[in-house]
């Protein structure tokens, strides 16, 4: 486990919702990741939904940068009211 990383940039990698699972279960054991960049990819709902959920199993990280897709709204919703239940918890 590599303990230094603190900034992790996959912008525009073409990363795809299964990577993004695959990423979302490192997060829970991740203990110095502080920013992780994901804008520029290709995710879907499962995608930013596995990241939220290995992101509640993790009380390090603190930016997460994503781009939602226009007129996704469903993707919007489930990004907003995930925050905001993180945030009151």
């Amino acid at each position: 486990m590599n303990n230094a990383l603190k900034r992790l940039f996959l912008s525009s990698t073409s990363m795809t919702s299964a990577g993004a699972i695959a990423l979302a279960e490192f997060l829970p054991e991740s203990a110095s990741l502080l920013h992780l960049d994901l804008t520029m990819n290709n995710l879907d709902l499962a995608g930013v939904m596995a990241l939220s959920s290995g992101l509640k199993a993790n009380h390090v990280m603190r930016c997460l940068d994503l781009n939602i897709p226009p007129g996704d709204e469903e993707m919007a919703r489930c990004v907003v009211l995930d925050t905001l239940c993180q945030m009151v918890s």
